[in-house]
């Protein structure tokens, strides 16, 4: 077996393309025989624990200095003691940056306007940035120039790496994104996947199919065994030889997001079960009985020791809508089962160093609850889907993404930007955050915080998001103040 250095894929020492990207992995310095990022964190290990060391070392250089400055401070106000009455330099200050913003009135309407004006309200914000923490804005765009993704990450994390197969043998989700950041040592790890399509055929005849790809009908088959099966064999294929895989802990989702996933899947099963048709493509004889829906979205919480010793913890949140249908042909003596489902997003967080795992666990909140797909993305996933169906149907091989048809996709989706019924579900259910978490907002941006999040702040300039628990800071008039 060797793995992809692209991608990461697990491949068969036979094959000579990627299946996950279609890089050529006949060649040498294309695979290697563990995953690129599992070599990275562990040759890293030791930086963070020296930084580990040199933050303690800083923060009581910090305490010290902070503890001989406020002496410094009870020593001079005791001898220089004055009474004077406060002057209100800063929301007079305020008050003169907002009539400068202020748009320009008619100079007949201009002394109407300024009655109307209601009074100054007192801020007692204070431009401090002390309790808090800054977000990058991750931005992920095609190859066309058309918006894909956006998400938050900590700002001390690297630039967001993305990659896009085209070739994923489906006409729902034939193209799929995948978005990195990882910390500047790389011992910290964000990843979002986006929404797949997978069959699993189980037949007596023998004729299981699992792990293959249909070239004739554009399908990907890979086993079904659940939520924390698909997430095992994705650590299986990461952390080959892993002398430890421990499930530590399952969440649920919040309510909120388990009552749309479950809308979900019931229109999903309404159009199955209402014109079926020949499902898998298993034969126009075959007659089917009752089927069964799954949907599921968890954070499953694991514990890893990888083949060489190291610790790995990490946590996935894996939405996933299945549904089953028991089958039989009677004129090929076949019967079985057949499960179409899809794994609606796939996020995960990594982490080499349990203390950094557990102070950096609020991000993973973040990223999240702030990762979004856009509609172009589900659009053009639709045309080029329209193509496959085409192909299939004319019995022909589908036409390949290239820069050109790129360019006549975006063109379709500029003309017509509105979703399928099933796409605009998924779209809705992965725009759903977690309802017990603050949301702040405007007409135009949207940032979900923590759990004792009181203010989030916006800056184009910045390309940043600040958010903080405290009710008077922030971080200065650079920084938008979005309301919650």
């Amino acid at each position: 077996m060797k793995y992809c250095k692209k991608c990461g894929m697990l491949l068969e020492d036979t094959q000579d393309i990627c299946i996950g990207c279609g890089l050529d992995v006949s060649l040498p310095e294309n695979t290697s025989e563990f995953p690129p990022e599992l070599a990275e964190q562990m040759e890293n290990k030791k930086e963070q624990e020296k930084k580990k060391t040199g933050i303690i070392i800083a923060i009581i250089a910090v305490f010290v200095l902070l503890a001989i400055l406020i002496g410094i401070i009870v020593v001079y106000t005791s001898k220089n003691t004055k009474i004077e009455e406060p002057v209100a330099e800063e929301p007079i200050a305020e008050a003169e940056a907002e009539e400068e913003e202020a748009p320009q009135e008619d100079s007949d309407t201009e002394e109407e306007a300024v009655a109307e004006e209601p009074p100054a309200v007192q801020d007692d914000r204070e431009v401090s940035d002390t309790e808090g923490d800054y977000y990058k804005i991750g931005k992920v765009y095609d190859e066309a120039g058309n918006l894909m993704f956006t998400t938050l990450y900590p700002e001390d994390f690297g630039d967001l790496e993305s990659n896009f197969a085209y070739d994923k043998y489906s006409d729902l989700f034939p193209m799929v994104m995948t978005a990195v950041t990882t910390n500047s040592d790389n011992t910290l790890r964000l990843t979002f996947t986006s929404p797949q399509h997978f069959w699993y055929q189980d037949s007596s005849k023998g004729q299981t199919r699992d792990n293959e790809v249909d070239l004739d009908y554009y399908m990907s088959y890979f086993k079904y065994s659940g939520p924390q099966g698909f997430v095992e064999a994705m650590i299986g294929q990461a952390y080959p030889g892993a002398k430890k895989v421990e499930l530590t802990e399952t969440k649920e989702a919040p309510e909120s997001v388990i009552e749309t996933l479950n809308l979900l899947i019931k229109e999903k099963t309404k159009k199955l079960t209402g014109d079926i048709g020949d499902y898998a493509h298993i034969g126009e004889t075959t007659t089917y009985a009752t089927g069964e829906s799954e949907s599921t979205a968890n954070i499953f919480k694991y514990h890893i020791v990888t083949a060489e010793g190291e610790d790995v913890y990490s946590d996935f949140y894996v939405p996933i809508i299945a549904n089953s249908f028991y089958y039989a042909n009677d004129m090929t003596g076949d019967q079985g089962s057949v499960t179409e489902w899809m794994p609606l997003c796939v996020i995960s967080y990594e982490s080499g160093n349990i203390e950094t795992y557990e102070f950096y666990e609020d991000v993973f909140t973040v990223f999240v609850n702030n990762s979004i797909l856009t509609k172009e993305f589900f659009r053009i996933n639709e045309e080029y889907g329209k193509i496959i169906d085409q192909a299939v149907e004319n019995k022909t091989e589908a036409e390949a993404v290239t820069p050109d048809l790129l360019k006549k996709l975006t063109e379709a989706v500029t003309a017509n930007n509105k979703l399928n019924d099933m796409n605009s579900d998924i779209y809705d259910f992965l725009r759903t955050p977690d309802e017990a978490l603050p949301t702040f907002s405007d007409t135009e941006h949207r940032v979900t915080g923590i759990e004792n999040t009181m203010q989030a702040f916006y800056s184009e300039s910045e390309g940043k998001v600040y958010i903080t628990p405290s009710e008077t800071e922030y971080p200065g008039s650079e920084y938008k103040d979005l309301l919650q």
